[in-house]
């Protein structure tokens, strides 16, 4: 992880390693919740998305209140392809990712409907 990001630029070849790694979901997890570089937290957000990690889903969430626009977008997208299954969720829920509070709220509102299904587990 130390290597993803250097002077301010992504790896992609470590990026494209820890999209397909096994068991790093909690790594990535943590490094999106606690990395103090908003760079750090949207690549973790990003690989997340393409991982398509429903154990994410909570801590992509709480991604929606980062202060980085970019890592707020990355959340969404990679909430997006977790779900993959139940469609375009910025359509269905009718989000305008202009309104960051309503993002926020239609996406927990969301969140508490289906985390129970068993897709999600």
């Amino acid at each position: 992880m130390d290597r993803l990001v250097r002077e301010g630029k992504v790896n992609p070849s470590i990026q494209r390693r820890l999209e397909k790694m096994r068991d790093i979901d909690d790594l990535l997890i943590d490094v999106l919740r606690t990395h103090p570089d908003a760079l750090n937290r949207e690549v973790c957000a990003a690989i997340l998305g393409e991982r398509r990690s429903r154990k994410a889903i909570p801590a992509l969430l709480a991604a929606l209140s980062d202060r980085s626009p970019h890592v707020r977008m990355d959340a969404l997208w990679a909430i997006e392809k977790a779900a993959v299954s139940i469609g375009d969720i910025s359509v269905a829920l009718l989000l305008n990712v202009e309104d960051w509070p309503e993002v926020r709220r239609r996406m927990k509102a969301w969140w508490r409907i289906v985390k129970d299904d068993p897709y999600f587990k």
